[in-house]
């Protein structure tokens, strides 16, 4: 399965179409800076950007004139008459036609909004807060992808000073291996002796060999979050000591906060706006029987413009319940505010006390080296005459790798915890 999964993360480097060159060194800052670019969700930036275009656009579509087709057939059971108690020598003269029941009317209606409320301008607002708030959890995405980086980008930095103090080891290995092979010669050791420090060397390689390969998987990670080739000779540069300050939080996840509740705010105007009466001009042509002119029993063409004043209360029922929820919703995001703000104001006070726990750690642990280095030279004095036998050096030489290991670990976890406070604090750059 793990060789499955290198080899489809192998061809899938592979396929990306524009693979960046291979770097010779790495910065922390480098490395998230090309994580960022090359992330696939970035592209979304773009997507997002047209869509709230067209979305604008079509909403800027309603103050163009609102052109309707309608038809009407209706069959009425009773008609307008004019019934008058005429003199039959009047009643020739004034003879008033009779409507049909059955009407017929067609009609074409334009209507130009001359204010509606405020209710295209809130749902504009509300399209662009919409996007808004979707650009920022792209960018919350971004941040952990971070996070990932700086991870993989420590965890290598540490695998690089396990192998520097296992490659000084060895180092002194050879030259005891030496002073064993002379002890041997002189009649002052045995085969023994030499296959004791063999066995450190093989324990010592095969440390090595683990230590490697799993550099050699995270750094294949890594390549694939920054899309780029690493070759096995990059050299990744620790960041500096940094300065830690405790300032303003400026993490994104508190810009995301801000424009929800913008977004809610807008959804509150739009409550208000189409519970707002609409004022336009209307022009109306059509053809139907009968016409404008009631008493004309026939098809004719017609037209009517004016001013008109429309106003749906149906939308009172529901305003007060809306307008509650999106209250609520605002309630509730600010309890999410501050439960935020708390949690990380923890996790500050932790990663300081972390700092300045290992800060001291690193410092100790340069005392515990420059001991157990002095204890070794005693010890490798000692058995170049003769008074100190072999399995105690060998433990002194692997107390002082142990104590070299610990350190450089300890070291690199210092510096990671700076810039876990940085990343807590949202000041990474």
């Amino acid at each position: 399965m793990k060789d499955f999964f290198l080899i489809v993360s192998f061809l899938w480097l592979v396929c990306l179409p524009f693979p960046l060159r291979a770097q010779s060194v790495l910065t922390l800052d480098t490395c998230r800076q090309l994580a960022v670019k090359n992330y696939p969700l970035i592209q979304q930036y773009g997507l997002i950007d047209k869509i709230e275009q067209k979305t604008l656009s079509t909403i800027g579509k309603s103050y163009l004139p609102q052109i309707s087709l309608g038809a009407q057939v209706s069959y009425q059971s009773d008609v307008t008459e004019i019934s008058l108690d005429l003199p039959s020598e009047l009643a020739s003269v004034f003879e008033f036609p009779t409507l049909n029941k059955d009407q017929y009317r067609a009609n074409l209606e334009a209507i130009q909004i001359i204010w509606d409320g405020g209710r295209i301008a809130s749902q504009k607002n509300i399209a662009k807060a919409v996007n808004d708030v979707q650009r920022q959890e792209i960018k919350l995405s971004l941040y952990a992808v971070k996070a990932q980086v700086d991870k993989l980008f420590f965890g290598i930095l540490a695998l690089d000073e396990q192998l520097k103090v296992l490659d000084l080891v060895k180092n002194e290995l050879e030259e005891n291996r030496k002073t064993v092979q002379s002890h041997i010669t002189n009649g002052l050791a045995t085969q023994t002796d030499l296959d004791l420090v063999d066995v450190e060397v093989l324990n010592l390689e095969q440390n090595r060999m683990e230590q490697k390969s799993i550099r050699q998987s995270m750094t294949h990670i890594l390549e694939l979050l920054i899309h780029t080739n690493i070759e096995n000779d990059t050299k990744f540069i620790k960041p500096s000591e940094e300065p830690v300050t405790q300032g303003v939080l400026s993490r994104p996840e508190l810009r995301s906060f801000d424009l929800n509740n913008t977004l809610y705010k807008r959804q509150y105007q739009v409550v208000l706006s189409k519970n707002r009466p609409n004022i336009g001009l209307f022009a109306q042509g059509g053809y139907g029987r009968p016409g404008l002119n009631i008493l004309e029993n026939k098809f004719n063409f017609y037209a009517v413009g004016g001013i008109r004043l429309t106003w749906n209360l149906s939308n009172l029922y529901s305003k007060k319940n809306e307008l509650q929820t999106i209250q609520e919703k605002k309630e509730m995001l600010d309890v999410q505010r501050e439960t935020f703000l708390f949690n990380t104001g923890l996790e500050l006070v932790k990663q300081y006390g972390e700092i300045r726990k290992l800060k001291e750690m690193v410092k100790k642990d340069d005392e515990i080296i420059a001991l157990r280095n002095r204890i070794k030279q005693v010890g490798e004095s000692k058995y170049k005459n003769g008074i100190y036998r072999l399995t105690d050096l060998l433990r002194d030489i692997t107390s002082e790798n142990q104590a070299r290991q610990i350190r450089s670990l300890h070291e690199i976890q210092y510096l990671m915890s700076i810039q876990n406070y940085k990343h807590i604090q949202g000041a990474e750059k």
